[in-house]
């Protein structure tokens, strides 16, 4: 395991030098279409292999079949990485009849430069996330409650948007794909543009646990990225740490140095609450914790739909999240309707104490409906948005 970690950590060396030498990946093509299409997303996927094959990243290899649709439609297409300057500009073509580009995150600060850029081409914001600016609003609503509950204590503020102006953006677009529910969708419904909504995929490497236990109605997985408070694990810590009834197992990055420090003590004096730091889904280490668990939580104040969980959901595990992590959760989930602490402790008690019966079958309607969250399911939401958009702008293929 060792010796794979450090190859990753090499070909990541060498793919950024490559990143920095070339930005534009051009044509990466399977016919000779009349049609060309620029994207401007992640070139990762073209230069390194293996951010295809380990998952540390979904959409390493949803940029791909974007790609190979797009091919399948007739497009010649070019790819410019989001880390792109203004000064990479030169070595994109005079002409695009499609342009599908980053727009709702911090990553896709040139979006707006490159629509105009191209006034003819059908130009189609990509968003992974709600609209900016209810974003920052939401976020900022979350950073105001843990100060109110630590007597004005201030962390540093995470997943803020500030790079641009989202209406800019907005304006000069011809329409929206997102990747989200009903939460991420009616967010972008103020602009008047047509939304093309998709569902994200999921390592093909998981698998549905092996066995479904009592013992694991009393412990739940915190599966999440950066931004710990926008994600709620501060909540999390809080209510666990007065609940030793129950266990919390945390799988998050270790970069937030000034959130652990303040949550140090509450960790250690915690022993129901375990930290098990970033973790890939599919390998050992998450195998064993989705065998252990019976609940993925997710009490998020912004994402589009929270990839964490439908990774989870892959497992059996039922989610428990907030209407803002974007997962509808039908008849299988639970829906935090609220994330004050005192709300949450009283629900995962309840949540920790319903029949078995109901627990397998809430686990068994999980995972029949994580099924749309796949490689497939994310090819056939995404291809029939393309078309669908390329119908209503008549741009014939």
């Amino acid at each position: 395991m060792k010796l794979l970690n450090i190859y990753y950590q090499f070909a990541s060396f060498f793919q950024n030098r490559i990143l920095k030498k070339r930005i534009v990946f051009d044509q990466y093509r399977e016919n000779n279409g009349s049609l060309n299409a620029l994207l401007y997303y992640k070139i990762e996927p073209f230069v390194n292999p293996l951010s295809i094959k380990n998952y540390h990243h979904t959409n390493n290899r949803e940029i791909l079949e974007i790609v190979k649709i797009l091919n399948k439609l007739g497009f010649n297409v070019d790819i410019i990485d989001r880390n792109a300057e203004v000064k990479d500009f030169k070595k994109l073509k005079k002409h695009y009849h499609l342009f599908i580009g980053l727009g709702a995150g911090n990553s896709g600060k040139n979006f707006k430069k490159l629509a105009e850029k191209y006034p003819k081409a059908l130009k189609l914001l990509y968003a992974a996330g709600p609209e900016p600016e209810l974003s920052n609003q939401l976020i900022i609503e979350r950073y105001e409650y843990f100060s109110e509950r630590h007597n004005g204590k201030q962390l540093s503020y995470r997943r803020m948007i500030t790079e641009f102006k989202f209406d800019e953006f907005a304006g000069v677009s011809d329409a929206f794909i997102v990747i989200g529910n009903i939460f991420t969708i009616e967010s972008y419904k103020k602009y008047q543009k047509p939304i093309y909504p998709i569902f994200p995929s999921s390592s093909p490497k998981i698998k549905f646990k092996q066995t479904i236990d009592p013992k694991q109605q009393t412990k739940f997985l915190y599966f999440g990225g950066n931004g710990n408070l926008v994600k709620g694990l501060d909540l999390l810590i809080e209510v666990f740490h007065q609940l030793p009834e129950l266990e919390l197992h945390i799988c998050a990055p270790t970069n937030e140095t000034d959130f652990y420090t303040f949550y140090d003590s509450m960790l250690k004096a915690s022993p129901n609450i375990a930290f098990h730091g970033f973790i890939t889904p599919g390998e050992k280490k998450y195998n064993e914790l989705a065998e252990l668990c019976g609940f993925v939580i997710l009490p998020s104040c912004s994402e589009g739909m929270a990839t964490s969980v439908t990774t989870c959901m892959r497992s059996g595990l039922i989610p428990v999240v907030t209407y803002e992590a974007g997962i509808d959760t039908g008849d299988f989930g639970f829906l935090l309707e609220n994330y004050r602490t005192e709300y949450l402790s009283e629900k995962l008690k309840h949540i920790s104490k319903i029949s078995f019966e109901e627990f397998t079958i809430r686990a068994q309607k999980t995972f029949r409906e994580s099924e749309k969250f796949t490689i497939s399911g994310f090819e056939l939401t995404f291809n029939e948005a393309i078309k669908q958009s390329l119908q209503d702008f008549s741009i014939n293929i």
